[in-house]
């Protein structure tokens, strides 16, 4: 009898302590988890081909732009100097003295003149301009060899730092500063100029032999026009620009 009374009494305690944890329990407050910020890009270009300077937008300070590209660059390509030979033609002025004007005046002499039609060969001397070569852009980790830059107001700036880069492909994290956007805030994509190694001349360059050359009425079966080219590469770029979103 004295056993059972005590399990009831050991069963009561449980049932209490059990009670009094639950409490506890239901008392704390749970408090909600904040969400992780979440990462989005705004398109702004896309597959765009620049060529010269393209708008981007209006920046402000602390925004970031996403840039992807890739390029082509384009050289001039001239042909040798050759030469064409071509028909030439010329008149030559003859003269003969003939016999005195009159029976008693010997001393007075005729001067007969006449022009003579004379003809040969001419080599002209050429050069082609032949057209443009067009390569892949290849990409190292040295931006400044894009030429690509991101131009807001009178200053250009270095696209930044790089995130990811192939051999043809490259992406930047450019990122507006307070500075940049003093004197204005609209952004360009601009294209630094390749070296320009000099003129060329193209067509006709001048005379190689040439048959009655200087001579009087000279005439040749050739074209004697010329024009002139840089001789400068060309850039272009396929570009996305995003900018860069955290919410």
């Amino acid at each position: 009898m004295l056993f059972k009374s005590l399990l009831i009494v050991g069963c009561l305690g449980l049932l209490v302590s059990c009670g009094e944890n639950w409490d506890k329990e239901s008392d704390e407050v749970v408090e909600n988890p904040q969400p992780a910020p979440t990462v989005y890009y705004e398109p702004v270009l896309e597959n765009e081909l620049v060529t010269s300077d393209k708008y981007i937008a209006e920046l402000k300070a602390n925004e970031t732009l996403i840039i992807t590209f890739t390029g082509k660059v384009s050289t001039q390509l001239f042909s040798p100097i050759y030469q064409r030979s071509y028909p030439s033609g010329w008149t030559d002025r003859e003269c003969e003295i003939r016999g005195p004007i009159c029976r008693h005046c010997d001393f007075l002499k005729r001067r007969i003149c006449w022009d003579r039609r004379r003809s040969g060969s001419c080599n002209l001397k050429y050069r082609n301009f032949d057209g443009m070569n067009e390569n892949d852009i290849i990409f190292s980790d040295n931006l400044n060899e894009t030429k690509l830059r991101v131009k807001i107001g009178g200053n250009l700036y270095p696209l930044g730092k790089i995130i990811d880069y192939s051999a043809i492909s490259m992406t930047t994290e450019f990122k507006v500063s307070e500075e940049m956007i003093q004197e204005s805030s609209e952004a360009y994509l601009s294209i630094v100029p390749d070296t320009n190694h000099g003129d060329v001349r193209i067509g006709f360059l001048g005379y190689g032999s040439c048959f009655g050359h200087g001579k009087r009425k000279f005439y040749h079966g050739g074209s004697t026009a010329s024009s002139s080219r840089k001789n400068q590469a060309s850039r272009a770029y396929k570009v996305n620009v995003s900018f860069k979103k955290i919410k």
